[in-house]
């Protein structure tokens, strides 16, 4: 019995799964939740899509996962990766959050319109690699306009 679940251990951790997930993303989040009614971002769409890819590798001990790796050199706001967890960010929302810093990078924009995501993750039981590649149309901030109060929400000015 103990060697049947010794070769079943060894099998789980050296067989591994690989997923594809595709168009994981939905589109940014181009006006702030606080004062969408009051202030509205007046953005530039270019029209040539950009994109950026991120890879992080983990290592999940139960209670914490290890990350290393990742390319990008700052965290993007607008990224719309989900709700923080218990314990922070997941390797995937790792990985989707520096795809998508990584074409605001190259297509010099402030945000992405459009986004599509495609995740390619290698899971090794504790361990693993989560790839992804996001792609959209650049957008740049040009400015704001303000929206007058017409009677319902917020009363400031």
């Amino acid at each position: 019995m103990k060697k049947l679940i010794m070769a079943a251990s060894v099998a789980a951790l050296a067989c591994g799964c690989i997923t594809h997930i595709k168009n994981d993303g939905g589109d940014a989040c181009l006006q702030p939740k606080v004062v969408k009614d009051i202030v509205h971002e007046k953005y530039e769409v270019g029209t040539a899509p950009v994109t950026g890819t991120e890879a992080i590798s983990y290592l999940n001990l139960g209670f914490y996962t290890f990350m290393w790796g990742g390319t990008a050199t700052h965290f993007a706001d607008k990224a719309p990766i989900g709700d923080i967890g218990l314990f922070g960010k997941t390797p995937q929302q790792l990985a989707m959050n520096g795809a998508y810093a990584n074409a605001c990078e190259e297509g010099k924009c402030d945000s992405i319109v459009g986004s599509r995501y495609k995740i390619k993750k290698e899971d090794y039981f504790i361990c693993g690699t989560v790839r992804c590649e996001a792609s959209g149309y650049p957008a740049k901030l040009v400015g704001v306009e303000l929206i007058e109060n017409k009677g319902k929400g917020c009363s400031c000015k």
